[in-house]
């Protein structure tokens, strides 16, 4: 169990919509008049300003990408992501020309390009993937519903990403290396999606919920936090190692079910050395998670709308925002 301290209160100043933890222990917050504040450990806020082209919702999503150059927000009562870009101080509009709105988006790293990809899948399981400049590089149907990414490093080529499909599939996302982002555009290129599962690839042993999938890595570990059903009516999150299998899972309320928004940050314990993941539900309880099954929650007064965790010397460090 943890001991929790209260440490410091900020007002941020203006109604913040959303809120992620990002790359680099970064906490990142968007303000409904567009206002982009930016927190680091232990340095001072760094506010950016942008404009976004159609009105902030509370239903909306923002993703910062690996290396925290891009961060997308997008939502979907919207067919279009609008992207920012922190190196050129700009915001672009990509439509997105598809036949039903997206439910779900990430970014994935490639290997070989330090400019990452935006991926989406729609609600009658189309995928997509778009590059930060506005070219939408592949776009296929999904076998069956997908309801989360996994990242995968792979030395041999771009692929980085899998797709977990409603049946338990998981499936490699390929992605040609000629259309790293030196190449010319490939609007409308298909996807390719594995046809054969591979040894550490098996299907899941239980029955996968919509992410999000959050995953912890070092050079000799991956631990994923993943959502499912134990049965009908009873969700459950599942702790995920190497190859996918479950090594514990824990019951959570019903409210966390039939694809409940979820907010969750990770980071490692600086105690014992283990990931530790901190979620929340619709219920405004924040419950903590270790890799080894260690759990501890507590519930929260107010409403938030986002929180981060990371680490401190030998503490850790849970920001929650209101």
């Amino acid at each position: 169990f943890f001991d929790l301290k209260p440490l410091e209160t900020v007002e941020t100043g203006g109604e913040v919509v959303l809120a992620v933890n990002g790359p680099k222990q970064r906490l990142w917050a968007l303000n409904r008049d567009g206002r982009l504040t930016v927190r680091e450990p232990r340095s001072p806020k760094l506010e950016l300003e942008f404009h976004p082209e159609w009105t902030l919702t509370d239903d909306a999503e923002m993703l910062v990408a690996p290396g925290a150059r891009f961060i997308a927000y997008a939502s979907s009562a919207q067919k279009k992501v609008e992207i920012f870009d922190l190196e050129t101080q700009r915001n672009q509009t990509v439509s997105l020309r598809i036949e039903a709105p997206p439910n779900q988006f990430t970014w994935l790293a490639l290997h070989g390009s330090d400019v990452p990809r935006l991926a989406a899948i729609t609600a009658n399981n189309e995928l997509l993937l778009l590059d930060p400049a506005n070219h939408e590089q592949l776009s296929g149907r999904c076998p069956t519903a997908p309801v989360a990414f996994l990242t995968k490093p792979d030395q041999s080529g771009t692929v980085q990403g899998q797709i977990v499909l409603a049946d338990g599939r998981i499936e490699s996302l390929r992605l040609d290396p000629q259309s790293t982002h030196q190449a010319l555009p490939l609007l409308g290129r298909k996807a390719a999606f594995s046809n054969a599962l591979s040894s550490a690839e098996k299907k899941l042993a239980f029955e996968p919920d919509f992410g999000p999938w959050v995953t912890w890595r070092n050079d000799e570990k991956t631990r994923t936090l993943a959502r499912g059903w134990l049965a009908q009516d009873e969700p459950a999150v599942f702790m995920l190692g190497d190859d996918l299998r479950p090594m514990w899972h824990f019951r959570t309320p019903l409210s966390h079910g039939a694809g409940a928004q979820i907010r969750t940050s990770v980071t490692q314990d600086p105690a014992t050395g283990l990931a530790i993941w901190a979620f929340c539900d619709a219920e405004q309880t924040i419950y903590i998670l270790r890799e080894d099954a260690v759990v501890d929650h507590f519930r929260v007064r107010d409403a938030f709308v986002g929180l981060g965790m990371h680490r401190s010397g030998s503490d850790l460090l849970l920001n929650i925002i209101f």
